[in-house]
């Protein structure tokens, strides 16, 4: 489904690139979204009051602690300790140690090989019910979010997260040292 956030414009750039690289790297070690939650409202609260379990927790088998560092990182709700750039990223990727570690030869050789193989790699086709003309609009100092319709309908108050009590909201910056 289709989703357009509306954020102020301040709070959208590279911090926020990296923030979704931390969920598609997040996808790729565990095969788990970040947050499965019943709703889209509840899984954006999710997004911005609640902490990723630790891909070892979650898969229960030891992990590499610097890899699973540095996608939680990715995650970090404050931009400030996300990794600076996506430069920055890649380089502390590559000094990720691991036993059976793939080159990008090995990754392209992967990937040309399996996209031969793989219809659902041909297909164009969404596999699912497609919604067209729905945006979301969600404040995140009230926690509220709405869904603007191409009807022009608007449901007010569809994104609020009944268990998000205060003690999950995530600290300001200037609160941290607190």
């Amino acid at each position: 489904m289709p989703v357009r956030g509306r954020a102020r414009v301040r709070s959208v750039g590279p911090a926020s690139d990296l923030y979704a690289l931390g969920a598609v790297g997040y996808f790729l070690l565990t095969s788990e979204q970040v947050f499965e939650r019943p709703t889209l409202p509840a899984t954006l609260a999710a997004h911005l009051l609640d902490r990723p379990t630790p891909p070892h927790v979650l898969l229960g088998v030891p992990f590499p602690e610097v890899l699973e560092e540095l996608v939680l990182s990715c995650l970090d709700k404050d931009p400030a300790n996300r990794p600076q750039s996506a430069q920055a990223l890649r380089c502390a990727l590559d000094a990720v140690e691991l036993e059976d570690a793939w080159s990008e030869e090995d990754a392209r050789a992967w990937w040309t090989s399996h996209k031969q193989n793989d219809p659902a790699a041909k297909s164009t086709q969404p596999s699912g019910p497609v919604v067209h003309g729905l945006s979301m609009t969600v404040d995140v100092g009230s926690r509220q979010a709405s869904l603007d319709l191409a009807s022009g309908a608007r449901r007010e108050g569809a994104g609020r997260a009944p268990e998000s009590p205060p003690a999950r909201q995530p600290k300001l910056p200037s609160e941290v040292g607190e």
